[in-house]
């Protein structure tokens, strides 16, 4: 494979999710990596709205090789109790009513979490000698909604966890701030599924990296003017597509910042020189406390009895990050489809 870098993408697009999905797409396009596979999980949106989301990000990419997988329709244990109008509109794309369906004949019909862990075993990697049963792994796991396909593998084949090179997760948090109803709680995509996440801290046996809330609210954010001015001049399939998605959230936006989330873990990686700073620690799941659930524990105090299972990213190069967004959606794809938008 040579230094292309291999993905398997799980996500629950989503505004940021295509954001995220764009980035990728532009590398694949380019050569740079390869997407293995995009699975999909109920997250922003259903399953069934995030499958169809991807295939829509897909077609404007003009991408045909990249198979779509639906995963898990609710959480290990406890369905996540909105309470409140999902902020990615009904249909995860803004609640937009586009004229024409995707080509969903990408979808396929084996279960995401099957397939994550089939590649996992169709990609073991390099032999490590002088030990040959030891293998330099090559698959990179972005997780970008739930990890509820991810602890599914996990408990389908415990050596999943050590069949990966690295784990790419937005979610969690670092400095308990959170990202649900309320401030003060977990983070969305560990309060969905704490459980997923739990076992997903547990089992992990490669490096994780934790790009969490705080890291996107309070470490990494661009002036809303950025966001605004970002496509204005850019005329591109896919950036139309995430003009008319994001544009109604985008005129009633009330911040004068604009939050980066998965793009942040997609960032880190393609290309994790853009990961400035990181602390490692030992941290773990609450899955107990009924208003704490999802809570991520973290104690940095590293002993012989902690060892750190987590990197937590707390510094990047958003200078770096920002031109890799504008790069991505100024390329012109062939065969970039504009009559789904």
């Amino acid at each position: 494979m040579g230094n292309k870098k291999l993905l398997i993408i799980d996500c629950d697009p989503g505004l940021d999710d295509a954001m995220a999905l764009v980035m990728a797409g532009h590398g694949h396009k380019t050569g740079t990596v390869r997407i293995l596979a995009i699975t999909c999980v109920q997250g922003n949106t259903s399953v069934d709205n995030s499958s169809r989301n991807a295939c829509r990000v897909l077609d404007a990419l003009g991408i045909n090789d990249v198979p779509v997988f639906k995963g898990a329709r609710e959480a290990l244990v406890m369905p996540y109790g909105w309470g409140h109008e999902p902020f990615h509109g009904p249909n995860g794309f803004g609640g937009i009513e586009f004229p024409t369906e995707p080509d969903t004949t990408r979808i396929h019909e084996e279960h995401g979490v099957s397939a994550i862990t089939r590649l996992a075993d169709e990609y073991p990697g390099t032999p490590k000698l002088p030990r040959y049963f030891l293998h330099i792994r090559e698959i990179s796991l972005v997780l970008l909604g739930p990890v509820t396909n991810a602890a599914l593998a996990m408990r389908m084949d415990h050596e999943f966890g050590s069949k990966l090179k690295d784990i790419y997760v937005m979610g969690g948090n670092f400095e308990e701030i959170g990202k649900t109803t309320s401030m003060e709680g977990p983070e969305f995509n560990f309060a969905a599924d704490p459980d997923a996440a739990f076992v997903l801290f547990s089992e992990a046996k490669c490096p994780l990296y934790i790009f969490s809330w705080e890291l996107c609210e309070m470490r990494c954010q661009v002036p809303i003017e950025w966001r605004r001015d970002l496509l204005s001049d850019i005329d591109t399939p896919h950036a139309r597509l995430q003009e008319l998605i994001e544009g109604p959230s985008l005129k009633t936006y009330e911040f004068p910042e604009y939050l980066l989330c998965d793009q942040l873990a997609m960032a880190g990686a393609l290309d994790p020189a853009t990961i400035l700073e990181s602390t490692a620690g030992f941290s773990s799941i609450n899955t107990t406390d009924k208003k704490q659930r999802g809570r991520t524990m973290v104690d940095l105090d590293i002993t012989a009895k902690t060892r750190p299972n987590v990197t937590f990213v707390t510094r990047m190069d958003m200078a770096e990050i920002e031109g890799m967004i504008k790069k991505a959606y100024a390329f012109v794809p062939e065969h970039g489809k504009n009559l789904n938008i």
